[in-house]
């Protein structure tokens, strides 16, 4: 097909649901219609973010479609041959991410694992990059709803905040076809490992930085240098928003807190990723009850959310000075949405202000705490009492996406029960100990780009349209 001239409007294609904190309650949505118009293009639109658009602003929900087979085949293929090739260059990784995803003793599954090693090369990667692009173009043809909306909208530009899943994937390359541009937006710091191959050619591809940006260039040795670009992410912005923080006794008030005593917070993992987790939360806490603990802490545990550990209800039953969060976030695992409430927003950012430190699992809230130069606490030891675990914390951070936060000494690794009560008192104790290094690591993770990541993604957009 040929390429006519465009409206000058933009989609916003929202898939999970966890792209709206980062796209829409962040503001950027709001600053990029003040440049053109804006439609969020959504899986679900029954949902609370829709209260939360700026004036102008509208949303469609994305058109119900059937991906081809053959497609999510060749992408889960060649995902789990990429995940191999990495392995094969000296990377610790766990298997890619792909949305097409076999039962684990199926016929088909045992295929895929036979054959990935045999196609775990550059030259075979591209040539599964090729053949996926071509179906992908002739898939986006064959669905007449998505033609007619992007028909209906007319737009110039397509930003994919999730550039993974294969139902965005098809929905930005019927885009292409007509001539719409289309930029990959950064969803998340841990996604782009999970993921590195990027088989479609966006005319923009954002990252967090520029260490990310040599990350995927390695990886996928086909794509254009000038289009791949470090922008930060709104993801963080809002912990520069003063205009959220509460001051201290009212938010204490509202989480049941002491106003005098410091605020440790725990952020709880998916039980998914580990198994039994309040038990290392419980010996702490038995420290703190029996003065091991300097200063007399309370804990509030930032619950997962898409659910923790059930064991954490009980910490708080039997422990005064535990506390939980709760997030206020629509998750409805059955169409797999998860989408964050705006009043969360404000909870979050003023968890991570109020907060002295933060003990968790190797994740995101790394970064969160990190950029408020907040201590973090990672634990690196199993729960005690568990059989081997699917996924041990251990193991967990020798990851290559981990990796470089361990051994920046920005952050704390607490490798022992024992280890982590001691690390706790000595941060409690001298808090900014490590602040220097929790900046460089901010540096070389986001780029610097803190608090105006929104005006540096507009500006990479306007430029290609």
């Amino acid at each position: 097909m040929t390429s006519t001239a465009r409206n000058g409007g933009a989609i916003l294609l929202v898939h999970w649901g966890s792209e709206v904190r980062t796209y829409i309650y962040s503001g950027f949505i709001e600053k990029l219609a003040r440049y053109m118009p804006v439609t969020v293009v959504s899986r679900i639109v029954d949902s609370d973010f829709v209260n939360h658009l700026p004036d102008g602003v509208g949303v469609v929900q994305l058109p119900d479609f059937t991906v081809p087979p053959l497609f999510a085949r060749i992408q889960a293929l060649g995902n789990n041959a990429h995940s191999v090739w990495r392995e094969s260059q000296g990377e610790f990784v766990s298997t890619e991410y792909y949305s097409f995803k076999p039962k684990p003793k199926s016929y088909l599954a045992r295929v895929k694992a036979a054959i990935a090693p045999i196609l775990a090369n550059r030259t075979s990667l591209n040539v599964i990059d090729s053949i996926q692009r071509h179906i992908g173009k002739k898939a986006s043809r064959g669905v007449p709803a998505i033609q007619r909306l992007l028909q209906e909208l007319d737009p110039s530009v397509i930003l994919a905040a999730d550039y993974l899943s294969v139902s965005s994937i098809i929905f930005c390359l019927a885009g292409k076809d007509i001539g719409v541009k289309t930029v990959g937006l950064p969803k998340n710091w841990n996604n782009i490992h999970k993921c590195a191959r990027i088989f479609w050619d966006a005319e923009r591809q954002l990252v967090f930085s520029e260490d990310m940006r040599r990350f995927i260039l390695e990886r996928n040795p086909r794509l254009r240098p000038d289009s791949v670009v470090a922008v930060g992410s709104p993801q963080f912005d809002f912990h520069f928003d003063a205009s959220l923080i509460l001051p201290r006794a009212e938010f204490a008030k509202i989480l049941g807190l002491d106003t005098e005593r410091p605020i440790i917070c725990y952020s709880a993992a998916a039980p998914r990723t580990v198994a039994h987790e309040a038990r290392i939360l419980r010996a702490l806490l038995e420290d703190i009850r029996y003065g091991r603990v300097i200063s007399d802490p309370q804990v509030v545990v930032r619950l997962n959310p898409i659910g923790s550990d059930p064991e954490f209800l009980d910490l708080a039953e039997e422990f005064p000075n535990c506390h939980l969060c709760d997030p206020k976030w629509e998750y409805n695992k059955s169409v797999a949405w998860i989408c964050s409430s705006y009043d969360d927003v404000k909870t979050w950012a003023n968890l991570i202000f109020h907060s002295v430190l933060n003990i968790s699992v190797p994740s995101t809230v790394t970064l969160d705490f990190a950029a408020m130069d907040k201590p973090v606490i990672n634990v690196a030891f199993d729960p005690p009492d568990i059989e081997a675990p699917a996924i041990s914390l251990e193991k967990l951070w020798q990851q290559d996406l981990y990796r470089p936060i361990a051994e920046c000494g920005a952050i704390e690794l607490a490798t022992s029960q024992g280890r982590l009560t001691s690390l706790v008192n000595e941060t409690l104790n001298e808090p900014r100990k490590l602040s220097k290094r929790r900046k460089e690591l901010i540096q070389g993770q986001l780029g610097g780009q803190m608090g105006n990541s929104s005006e540096r993604i507009i500006e990479e957009v306007l430029s290609i349209t």
